[in-house]
């Protein structure tokens, strides 16, 4: 009785697709703030690579893929994960590959079914985070040569930031609700295989899920306040669309050779269909900015992701194309205050 929305699917003209930094921006302002992500299909005949996707990659070498191990009832799950043994590419290939034989004929909706009725069964194995481009063709939408925001407020380079990741997945494998670092927006391509399915979230409504959440998993939460940002907290979205009838979800099956764009602050969510092999990065739009100032990070792990916000705002004021925008300025001098509250001197008391 529940129904999830399917999110935008744009079709840009070959002139606006060719400038890839003034189309973000353009549909930042048009759907971010009712949908959590939308999807981009290319122009006809558009290429990112020009050799193929099997013999080439054979030998690349999957490090420590991880074994997504599910426990939890009625649509509210965490999951472990295990590190696995190295493996080349062409070995899990080849077993994933007798696997979606047997789901062949599946259609999409019947996917999506199969994945919340056995994602607890059998615990898929997941080549995660690979630091690596598979884009050879040089042209805007080249993800390790993007433009947005960040090419001109960051001088250096983060992987899995400014500088895309890989990930090699199989049926069943997931990645659980979660907002990107820092709140940034994330572009994602799927190079080859099958449908990657995706639920998503606008940046608006993620208090409801926030909130959700910690009714759920109010332990895990009093540890730590972030804790949706471990990536470990998997919620069926029509449960959650059932506890939380006003929160806004959409969803769409990620085809091969199309683009998925989550927006600044969007969580979400989605699962593969079978083997494929996709792309993604951060980067970041103009509504980003005032996200940056209030982004909150997990202290959980010592590497998290951190930018020096009075360096950014600096560089950006710097840069000829935002030194008199007005969104840029504000977030200059908000930024200021900021560092002025984050470093000003305790006073001491005496006692």
């Amino acid at each position: 009785m529940i129904n999830i929305e399917e999110c935008p699917t744009l079709r840009p003209t070959q002139q606006e697709f060719e400038n890839f930094y003034e189309y973000i921006e353009k549909i930042d302002k048009q759907y971010s703030a009712e949908f959590g992500m939308v999807k981009v299909i290319p122009p006809k005949n558009f290429k990112v690579r020009m050799q193929d996707y099997n013999k080439t990659l054979d030998n690349l070498i999957i490090n420590g893929p991880i074994e997504q191990n599910v426990y939890g009832k009625g649509g509210n799950y965490e999951c472990l994960h295990i590190l696995k043994k190295s493996m080349p590419l062409k070995d899990y290939r080849n077993k994933q590959i007798e696997i979606d034989k047997q789901l062949e004929k599946l259609t999409s909706d019947q996917f999506e079914r199969l994945f919340w009725r056995s994602l607890a069964f059998s615990p898929p194995l997941y080549g995660a985070d690979i630091k690596l481009s598979l884009m050879d063709v040089n042209n805007p939408w080249n993800l390790n040569n993007v433009t947005s925001l960040l090419n001109y407020g960051l001088k250096n380079k983060i992987p899995g930031v400014n500088e895309p990741y890989i990930y090699v997945g199989s049926w069943k494998t997931f990645f659980a609700w979660h907002k990107e670092d820092l709140d940034l927006c994330s572009i994602n391509y799927l190079h080859v295989g099958k449908d990657k399915f995706w639920y998503s979230i606008p940046e608006a409504d993620s208090h409801l899920i926030e909130k959700y959440a910690k009714q759920t998993y109010g332990d895990h939460f009093n540890k730590c306040s972030e804790f949706l940002r471990h990536k470990t907290t998997v919620i069926n979205p029509y449960l959650l669309k059932e506890k939380v009838p006003g929160i806004r979800i959409s969803k769409t099956s990620h085809h091969e050779g199309e683009y998925i764009f989550i927006f600044a602050g969007a969580y979400h969510q989605g699962f593969n269909c079978g083997f494929n092999i996709a792309e993604a990065v951060n980067l970041a739009t103009l509504n980003w900015l005032p996200l940056l100032l209030k982004a909150k990070a997990c202290k959980c792990v010592k590497d998290n992701v951190k930018i020096d916000m009075t360096s950014f705002a600096e560089n950006l004021q710097r840069s000829a194309l935002y030194k008199e925008n007005e969104k840029v300025l504000d977030f200059v001098e908000k930024a200021k205050n900021v560092s002025k509250i984050l470093h000003k001197p305790i006073k001491k008391v005496k006692m």
